[in-house]
């Protein structure tokens, strides 16, 4: 295809809508050994918005200034891209414009530069059915997602809690598997929605039996459980992504905070865990941190790895989890 004939820098240059890195920095970056960042990937709720689910001005802006000097910016999440457009407010809706690339539902979706799908991946239907069963004998709330819609058998206030994320609003489309059948519906991913952590704590051993090796389970959010089909993660998509744009991962920074990150993190040259992720992400980024989503811990770590801007919160090292000083 044109995509692979195109050089490296080309490929940026279109996918970014904007100049391909000039040679300058590059060769100044590589006398002084530091790693030259490409690209950035981004995880959304947890990383990129803060608790009150909005994106702060300064990691607007400092996203803003990197993607000026050349580098590529992709959202990567487990949100519908229709999701990430309405969270990132005015932002979202110019990356929606230029057709970004992204990886999507936890990289069961993803879109190049000239908005194409250019992989994506669908639950089978014994999974579902499995799932479904086991949440209609339990009484829990179960969504399914297939790209921008959000279906549901019927809705009710842990369906709806999705609205809270800027996500669709969910569909009632009657029992999800019958659906399948009878309809030849299609999904990339279910998310169990519990009442609370607590409650997805329990069931997941029982889930996890459940679905065996049949399909791949991971969290984002406390109390949601997701099943994603066998092998999809975000981090396979990011890769895709890459391959498809010709970025090398070594020159990418990767942010994220969950469980669902590790995959992406750990395939990133710099791979960078947010103040406020979970103890294992610290793990997965060899002790890389960054400040809190309320802190723009997003803008200080693009400013620390491709600005320039020394940041005491991307200094911590090993261990994280502790609230650095502003």
């Amino acid at each position: 295809s044109s995509l692979q004939s195109n050089p490296r820098h080309r490929k940026l240059a279109a996918a970014q809508g904007g100049e391909s890195l000039s040679a300058a920095p590059q060769d100044e970056a590589k006398k002084i050994g530091k790693t030259i960042i490409t690209a950035i990937a981004s995880d959304i709720d947890g990383t990129l918005l803060n608790s009150k689910q909005q994106v702060s001005q300064r990691n607007v802006e400092t996203i803003q200034r990197a993607r000026k000097k050349g580098i590529l910016f992709f959202p990567a999440t487990g949100k519908s891209r229709q999701g990430v457009y309405n969270a990132l407010g005015e932002f979202g809706q110019e990356l929606k414009k230029e057709n970004c690339p992204g990886v999507f539902l936890q990289g069961l979706i993803v879109y190049d530069q000239n908005g194409n799908v250019i992989h994506e991946m669908l639950l089978p239907l014994e999974p579902v059915k499995k799932v479904v069963q086991f949440c209609t004998r339990e009484g829990i709330s179960l969504v399914a997602y297939h790209r921008d819609r959000i279906l549901c058998s019927q809705r009710d206030a842990n369906t709806d809690k999705l609205i809270n994320y800027c996500e669709p609003t969910p569909e009632a489309i009657g029992p999800l598997d019958e659906a399948m059948v009878a309809n030849g519906q299609v999904y990339n991913k279910l998310i169990i929605m519990g009442n609370d952590e607590d409650q997805i704590t329990k069931i997941r051993p029982a889930m996890e039996a459940l679905i065996g090796e049949d399909a791949e389970i991971t969290q984002a959010i406390g109390y949601m459980l997701e099943i994603l089909p066998k092998g999809g993660s975000k981090g396979d998509g990011v890769r895709r992504l890459l391959g498809a744009l010709g970025v090398d991962p070594a020159g990418l920074l990767a942010l994220g905070d969950a469980e669902n990150d590790v995959e992406m993190l750990r395939l990133a040259g710099t791979g960078v865990a947010m103040g406020n992720a979970r103890p294992a992400l610290f793990a997965a980024t060899g002790g890389r941190r960054t400040a809190t989503h309320d802190r723009d811990g997003v803008a200080r770590a693009v400013g620390h790895y491709c600005l320039g801007e020394p940041d005491p919160a991307c200094l911590l090292g090993l261990g994280g989890g502790a609230e650095e000083e502003e």
